[in-house]
């Protein structure tokens, strides 16, 4: 099977996407089971769907484009490298150590073949992100003193290529910090001799077992932590947010977890505790927040009217659309919870005959937020051909 991220039936990537997106995926795609499949002009920048490589081609702009010094053609040169220098890259089996459901950030993937183990790691965030007590298999744990030992960065700079090896600690794990929007390989090889002690030896902190049940707002949690430090609480591996924690002298420690912004009950959220001198954490716990919300506005919107501004809008005559007017707005509702909004739309009809992956098609719906107190905003409404009403400002699309 092959993997793609655009081709010529798509959007490039790069006409939503930034380049650092770009180059993880790539590397994402060079380093995961199935055939990559570059589609020209990726390797060049292009952002539109079919122009030609070419000054005599289509879309043009009537000149050639063909680069071998752009900096994604080296990209991909690198990785073409990396992939065809070891097996292990197209024949390996992959197995997922961490990945992030909240948003951006940390994921890893291990690689095993004939023996043979490597780790990728991305942090999609524009922050440095933890990617807390990265570990082997649990039916062959990396004994302590294995080494992660740098192959291949993203960035590709002299002090990625010098890049110490970094040991597994005394508990068969380690936790790293990984640089914004960076990714990374390492190989996996034994303990080196004479090696000194490894990172983390002695205790790991330690976070008491969090309920089953969802958490409803804010609420503590607790541990025991020895040492010098620093120690920081993390939450979904976000130490731009992360609050250093003082243990007491025995230990113990207790700490909030603020969970004003987490508004998606079905989300897992992880929280762990960070001892950033010894490069070890406590095992990390998951939980749930189902918040209870607040209406704060409730608005009805007449049946019948959604023929636009001049009432010459007109459906698509295609059978799938029916008498359904699915565009026909009849309600929005507005609830907050601590630090989310959520906003709920009804609709005339709900289909969904083209299978879709959200539970509904035929509308794509934007919203426009204001931030009351917030300066700037714009009354511009992309793509829709009009302004916002007078004195409305926005300061996020949806």
């Amino acid at each position: 099977m092959v993997n793609f991220v655009d081709n010529h039936d798509v959007d490039r990537f790069l006409a939503g996407g930034r380049e650092a997106g770009l180059r993880q995926a790539l590397l994402a795609m060079f380093t995961l089971p199935g055939i990559p499949v570059v589609y020209y002009g990726t390797e060049q920048g292009f952002t539109e769907q079919r122009s030609a490589m070419f000054a005599a081609g289509w879309g043009s702009g009537g000149r050639d484009r063909f680069d071998t010094e752009a900096p994604l053609y080296r990209l991909l040169a690198r990785l073409a490298e990396l992939r065809k220098g070891d097996r292990v890259f197209s024949r390996g089996t992959a197995q997922v150590l961490h990945h992030n459901a909240a948003g951006p950030g940390a994921i890893a993937w291990r690689l095993e073949h004939q023996g043979r183990q490597v780790v990728v790691a991305l942090n999609t965030a524009d922050t440095p992100v933890l990617l807390d007590r990265i570990a082997g298999p649990a039916s062959a744990a990396w004994p302590a003193g294995t080494r992660l030992v740098p192959h291949f960065s993203l960035d590709s700079t002299a002090a990625d290529a010098a890049a110490p090896a970094v040991a597994i600690g005394a508990q068969g794990a380690v936790g790293l910090v990984l640089p914004p929007r960076s990714g990374w390989v390492w190989r996996v090889e034994p303990a080196a001799q004479g090696s000194a002690a490894v990172a983390g030896a002695g205790d790991a902190p330690t976070l008491e077992a969090l309920p089953a049940a969802p958490q409803s707002g804010d609420f503590t949690v607790r541990g025991i932590a020895r040492g010098p430090g620093p120690f920081r609480l993390v939450v979904d591996g976000d130490l731009a947010t992360a609050r250093e924690v003082r243990p007491e002298a025995d230990g113990r420690w207790s700490a909030t977890v603020d969970t004003g912004a987490m508004g998606d009950p079905a989300t897992a959220h992880r929280v762990t505790l960070w001892d950033a001198g010894r490069r070890i954490a406590a095992a990390a716990q998951t939980f749930r927040v189902e918040r209870t919300w607040a209406l704060l506005a409730a608005v009805p919107d007449p049946a019948g009217d959604d023929h636009g501004p001049t009432g010459g809008y007109v459906y698509p005559t295609d059978a799938s659309w029916g008498d359904n007017r699915q565009m026909d707005l009849r309600r929005v509702r507005v609830f907050g919870s601590g630090g989310s909004l959520r906003i709920e739309l009804t609709m005339n009809r709900v289909t969904t005959s083209w299978s879709p992956a959200n539970g509904f098609d035929h509308v794509a719906v934007t919203a426009f937020v204001e931030i009351p107190g917030r300066p700037g905003g714009s009354s511009v409404m992309p793509l829709q051909q009009a302004r916002l009403p007078e004195g409305k400002r926005r300061h996020l699309r949806l």
